[in-house]
């Protein structure tokens, strides 16, 4: 343990056996507080430094009132301390309050004097406004906006799609919807006066409408971007919405809400399902930040970064974190380049395309198959024909195509052992997932068998699974469950980590033990061995420290 604080005396008082008197320290510790408190001065504190010293007393967990001349280091304070006066500050007295600034100044007092500073600055009609809020009066949503910008988020999804069953060539089909769906969003972010700019504004206003219809236009899309995850053609896409994309960069995440306010260097990856959150919303209003991320930084999977993230070169994010405010750099080494080849972006092309062509051929078949039918039993029918045959196409590839994965897998993100082995299967299960989740979800008693056929290690004696599609993300070699095990939904799966020098590196199988449960939303990292009876709460990771502190090792 590291004293919080230290106080020297001339010599311990012993008690009558010779030994140290804990009592009489205890008195010794009291007079030095009160001797400090009788040096402060008089002079009667302003309302600022008031407020200051109550959070330093909350954020510290101080028994008195401290000296305003004190910095929080002599008052005991340590860096998770000042981290809660950042958050206490930014909550009660100023919302840009930066991290720096507590550190250059890290008593009360001379906090208390750079603040009313700048304090000073925010104009006057703003601060009556604030003191003269009626919270009683809150903004009503309009329910005419709403429904027009539902019909007209229903008629540029459908178009498309009507326009393209009147073309008899495929492969016009297979490139005109997608294509036309995804370039409707920067048309229409045009035309509504975007890209819009960070700030704040009040809510059912008509510039929150706007972005309520894009981002609503953006999740429509989501399943067409979930192609072109990992790939050059993403970072394009988001530079033609806005985005300032570096180079080399390998993104795996489509959940932002404003792709106009990301800013990403160079040779950065980021993992599945980052969210990349630009909105914040308040009482009455809503606020809109930029995300800045340096070069060679490396965000694990369901990372959350928001309000007003500005994240500096060389830092490692790991997975299910949440990010916000400024984060500088601790993992620095050596930086290497991730660039795609020319025929490895052919290659990345060729394979969306071939996804999108066996689907246009599956919805060719079944519709067929159903056509002649009423049009309340030819839908059902062609959905249902199109799951089965999309599911065993997905799994007929992902064993005989895809494969397995060789042991001590460490390669760069541009090599091409990594795009066979994870961006292919990334790309399959993500092209698929409406089909494999329709035909093997909600605990179906042929899960088991089907990874055991694909080449897992699975003893299919009483095991749950709600969400099957995860489970395919990860190579069958990697991948160990013993009997009765019982997996709930969304369980996220990581087989591999990457560094910020853009290296993959798979840590070992992912192991999880017989009786064991894991909840929903949960991330099993590389290398985990979870063993018998454990039991994994929800929004939980687990990465090779927790089963090797589980394990007593």
């Amino acid at each position: 343990m590291i004293p919080s604080k230290w106080l020297f005396v001339p010599e311990l008082p012993l008690n009558a056996n010779g030994k140290i008197d804990r009592n009489a320290l205890g008195t010794i510790a009291m007079q030095a507080a009160e001797l400090s408190n009788e040096h402060q001065t008089t002079r009667i504190l302003s309302s600022l430094e008031t407020k200051l010293q109550d959070i330093f007393v909350r954020a510290f967990r101080l028994k008195s009132l401290p000296n305003v001349e004190n910095t929080f280091g002599q008052l005991g304070g340590t860096s998770l301390g000042a981290m809660h006066v950042l958050s206490l500050i930014r909550r009660e007295v100023y919302e840009k309050m930066d991290i720096g600034l507590l550190f250059a100044n890290p008593s009360v007092r001379e906090l208390a004097t750079v603040l009313e500073s700048v304090l000073s600055n925010v104009e006057p009609d703003q601060e009556k406004q604030e003191e003269h809020v009626d919270f009683s009066i809150r903004p009503q949503s309009s329910w005419c906006i709403e429904t027009i910008g539902i019909f007209v988020l229903t008629w540029q999804w459908l178009w498309p799609i009507l326009l393209a069953a009147k073309l008899d060539f495929i492969f016009l089909e297979v490139l005109f919807i997608p294509l036309m769906h995804l370039l409707q969003y920067p048309m229409f972010m045009k035309l509504l006066g975007g890209p819009f700019r960070q700030g704040q504004d009040t809510l059912y206003s008509w510039r929150y409408y706007c972005l309520w219809f894009l981002r609503r236009q953006w999740s429509l899309n989501t399943y067409w971007l979930g192609h072109l995850l990992g790939t050059p053609f993403y970072n394009i896409y988001l530079r033609l919405c806005g985005a300032c994309i570096g180079n080399r960069t390998h993104i795996y995440s489509s959940q932002i809400d404003a792709p106009w306010l990301l800013e990403i260097g160079d040779d950065t990856y980021i993992g599945v399902e980052v969210i990349l959150s630009s909105l914040t919303y308040h009482d009455r209003t809503y606020a809109l930040h930029e995300i800045r991320i340096g070069s060679h930084c490396s965000i694990g999977a369901r990372c959350v970064l928001h309000d007003r993230v500005d994240m500096r070169d060389h830092v490692l994010s790991e997975p299910l974190t949440a990010v916000t405010g400024r984060i500088l750099g601790m993992h620095e080494g050596e930086s290497s380049l991730c660039a795609l080849s020319r025929d490895q972006s052919l290659f990345q092309l060729v394979a969306i395309l071939a996804m999108a062509s066996i689907h246009a051929f599956i919805i060719k078949l079944s519709w067929s198959a159903a056509y002649w039918l009423p049009l309340c039993l030819s839908l059902p029918i062609c959905w249902f024909i199109w799951s089965v045959l999309g599911a065993s196409v997905g799994l007929l590839i992902l064993r005989f195509i895809v494969g397995h994965i060789q042991d001590n897998f460490s390669y760069s993100l541009n090599s091409w052992q990594f795009l066979c082995q994870f961006w292919l299967r990334h790309l399959i299960t993500s092209s698929f997932a409406p089909c494999l989740s329709t035909a093997f979800d909600e605990f179906n008693s042929f899960t088991p068998f089907i990874l055991r056929w694909l080449g897992a290690s699975i003893e299919p004696n009483d095991i749950e699974i709600a969400h099957f599609v995860p489970l395919l993300t990860v190579p069958p070699n990697l991948l160990v469950i013993e009997h009765g095990v019982t997996i709930a939904s969304d369980v996220c799966f990581i087989p591999y980590d990457v560094t910020t020098n853009g290296q993959c590196i798979v840590a070992g199988q992912i192991q999880v033990g017989r009786q064991s449960f894991l909840g929903n939303n949960c991330v099993i990292r590389s290398g985990v061995r979870l063993s018998a009876d454990v039991v994994v709460g929800c929004l939980t990771r687990v990465d090779l420290m927790t089963s090797n502190a589980k394990e007593g090792k």
